[in-house]
């Protein structure tokens, strides 16, 4: 896929894994936790990204031990938009505020097909030469731990260590400024050109729900946003918190 507007590189460097010295991972146990089920934003599934400045939101996430304070900024948004629309007013939705004044909110709707992504990889991993499938591995687990296949049992939770607090169910992955760096790092390094030539040829069978048929198109564009959101959390050395709605 070729850059987007944001800038993000195609083809990388020859492999180089930066070392990571920080602790940053989750149980991924912790995401067996019930789910968060309040509020306007649970009739589907959908997927809320957060560049977000990273002191101010773990100290949210470390007052409210959790995501409370983003959801209940939601229901007072969706609260006041009621009262809005009762009172024969509305506001489009590009004129809508964040929810959080030092984070800004990319919306992906249709979380499950975001999710299908990581199960996607797993069924196309197998097919990768090593000299691929190392560099794309170093970069993808880092969005997708392996769907508890193949020893992968924790996810990136920068917020939950820097709190010092539980882990959030509904938190995908968090990454703290200098883990973006090593993440779009490892993106670079991963040599998309090839891996779209394998994933292209490669039929993978299709999942039991036929809305999610697996293909290499659909699950590059979805890696593509998130790609997207690291380059704009670097280049304004901020966090990114991918937060999932069910």
């Amino acid at each position: 896929m070729a850059a987007g507007a944001n800038g993000v590189k195609g083809d990388g460097p020859a492999f180089s894994v930066p070392e990571l010295s920080i602790n940053s991972w989750c149980d991924r146990d912790a995401h067996l936790v019930q789910p968060h089920t309040t509020g306007e934003r649970v009739m589907g599934t959908d997927v809320f990204a957060l560049v977000t400045h990273w002191e101010p939101m773990v100290a949210a996430f470390r007052a409210a031990g959790g995501l409370d304070f983003y959801w209940e900024a939601n229901v007072r948004q969706n609260e006041e938009l009621q009262a809005a629309w009762a009172a024969g007013r509305s506001a489009p939705p590009g004129d809508m505020p964040n929810l959080l004044p030092y984070a800004d909110e990319h919306d992906f709707w249709g979380g499950r097909a975001f999710m299908v992504a990581g199960e996607y990889y797993d069924s196309l991993r197998p097919h990768l030469p090593p000299d691929l499938r190392d560099p794309a591995d170093a970069f993808v687990r880092m969005l997708y731990p392996d769907n508890f296949r193949t020893g992968y049992e924790t996810r990136s939770n920068d917020l939950s260590v820097d709190a010092g607090a539980p882990c959030d169910p509904d938190v995908l992955y968090a990454m703290r400024p200098a883990t973006v760096r090593a993440a779009l790092d490892r993106a670079a390094a991963v040599p998309w050109a090839a891996l779209a030539r394998i994933g292209d040829r490669t039929t993978l069978p299709e999942r039991p729900d036929s809305r999610y048929v697996p293909e290499y198109a659909t699950w590059e564009a979805i890696v593509h946003h998130q790609r997207e959101w690291l380059h704009e959390a670097a280049t304004t050395d901020r966090g990114l918190v991918v937060i999932m709605s069910y």
